[in-house]
């Protein structure tokens, strides 16, 4: 248990970004604004700690990143939703999944990652004031997913 990674947020969220990269995409590890897209954003990561029951006494913790993955609308909502099934696809070289799970450890960041799924299947505005309307930011097709990242 205690042979893995140091729980390194900051670690973390660059190394769950270099699948995204691979896929093209223009990561933000912080929320944005303005972003290009392909975009995705890291929510702040949620964490659980937990404490090995062993010799060592050693903790790990359990996190979850939502990334929020974002598409241009600019070649209408039908072409939108084709580019962003290709990325929430289980397998296939635009799978965001399949990219997760070539490097499981997020360069050595990690013990494990999994992607389990996403929500949130809908356009999304990114931009504006803190109570944002379609008139005041820049509207995408967006998804939330939901990675659980496990680190000692």
């Amino acid at each position: 248990w205690g042979s893995g990674p140091v729980a390194d947020l900051n670690a973390v969220l660059t190394g769950l970004a270099a699948p995204f990269r691979t896929l093209g995409f223009n990561v933000y590890e912080k929320w944005s604004e303005q972003v290009t897209t392909p975009a995705v954003m890291f929510h702040p990561p949620t964490g659980v700690y937990e404490q090995a029951f062993g010799p060592s006494g050693d903790a790990r913790m359990t996190l979850t990143v939502e990334a929020e993955v974002l598409v241009s609308l600019a070649g209408g909502i039908q072409n939108a939703q084709v580019v962003m099934n290709r990325y929430l696809s289980n397998t296939g070289a635009n799978s965001i999944r399949a990219a997760i799970a070539l490097d499981r450890t997020l360069g050595g960041n990690a013990n494990y990652a999994l992607c389990h799924g996403w929500r949130d299947y809908d356009t999304k505005v990114i931009g504006g004031d803190l109570n944002p309307t379609r008139d005041s930011g820049v509207e995408y097709l967006g998804a939330t997913m939901a990675i659980e990242v496990d680190v000692s």
